[in-house]
């Protein structure tokens, strides 16, 4: 059996904040030779180095960074969820930096509890795009179903805070932002910062540039997956 490499390649970082006030930085390692795909997509939509896309020639821009975003969904002793760049008010979308959405690279890593960081993907296969989730549990079926990428460095205190704002159907007392994002060297240091460079701007890659130009003015909206890229609430009842 070939051995599975954990080796932390990248380190990420979100700034998070409760209701306004300032909570502090959670930082993620990220196994990027085991997920390289898996991990570049989230490393950009860390950092934002990607700008943005438009899907329709007056549709709203997407801009594929996750400053500006928040946690939308606690469950304690569960889950927490973030990532729609979309902004939608459910909290439906996502887009990866490859597209609306990209396949699983296997299931290498297994579920070791909380601390993991998987993506959300409304339990379907090969639906990945900018959603994830960071598990306060150990739940097996986790590792089926979900990339597990990456895990939780530091700040694991902060999402234990979060907790206490969240409730049994995810909703949370108050809104809980992610204020800044970006990429750390390993000392620790940001080396890039969404929104620092000019990230966001539009930039459009070749999927969306065909799109754009085959777009009519009131072309169609950006797709959303039936039931949202929620995370199935395994074993909950």
């Amino acid at each position: 059996m070939d051995e599975i490499d954990e080796t932390i390649t990248h380190r990420t970082f979100m700034d998070v904040a409760i209701g306004g006030r300032p909570m502090g930085r959670i930082v993620y390692g990220l196994y990027g030779n085991a997920y390289p795909r898996t991990v570049e997509n989230f490393r950009c939509l860390c950092t934002g180095e990607k700008g943005a896309v438009r899907l329709r020639k007056k549709g709203p821009i997407i801009r594929l960074h996750y400053k500006g975003t928040s946690f939308f969904r606690v469950v304690p002793g569960f889950l927490c969820q973030a990532g729609d760049v979309t902004h939608h008010p459910q909290f439906l979308g996502g887009r990866s930096i490859y597209g609306a959405t990209f396949d699983d690279e296997g299931f290498k890593i297994k579920h070791k509890g909380a601390g993991d960081l998987l993506m959300a993907n409304a339990g379907m296969p090969n639906n990945n795009h900018s959603q994830f989730a960071v598990a306060m549990n150990h739940l097996t079926e986790f590792e089926s179903k979900h990339i597990i990428f990456g895990k939780v460095l530091d700040g694991m205190d902060i999402l234990k805070v979060m907790e206490l704002e969240g409730s049994g159907e995810g909703s949370t007392r108050r809104k809980i932002s992610i204020d800044v994002s970006g990429e750390l060297d390993a000392a620790g240091q940001p080396i890039t910062v969404a929104g620092d460079d000019g990230s966001g701007a539009l930039a459009v890659n070749a999927e969306d540039t065909l799109v754009l130009e085959e777009a009519e003015e009131d072309g169609p909206e950006l797709e959303i997956n039936d039931g949202g890229p929620m995370i199935e609430e395994y074993g909950r009842g």
